[in-house]
């Protein structure tokens, strides 16, 4: 199931980079959780509900630096589900 991600720069560094993202701003996910309780999770699925937030600090060492790249890895832990299920990556 493809989750919406949204980075966004740290406070700090804010006015002093401007954000260029590559490639989709989407991650695949995979679901385990009980049966009893998929209608809760398709909900909040359907209504958008279930997404990530990334905020992208810069570390100093690169402060006085014109261009910093960065991969951003997202771990399951930061996906939000409802109690009792577990997300994780195809």
């Amino acid at each position: 199931m493809p989750i919406p991600v949204t980075i966004a720069l740290a406070p700090g560094t804010l006015g002093n980079y401007e954000l260029e993202i590559d490639g989709s701003s989407r991650i695949p996910v995979s679901f385990t959780g009980p049966p009893s309780r998929i209608r809760e999770l398709r909900n909040k699925l359907q209504r958008g509900q279930v997404q990530v937030a990334v905020t992208l600090a810069v570390p100093e060492e690169f402060h006085k630096d014109n261009v910093y790249r960065a991969d951003v890895t997202v771990e399951a832990e930061a996906v939000p589900v409802p109690p009792g299920w577990s997300p994780s990556s195809p």
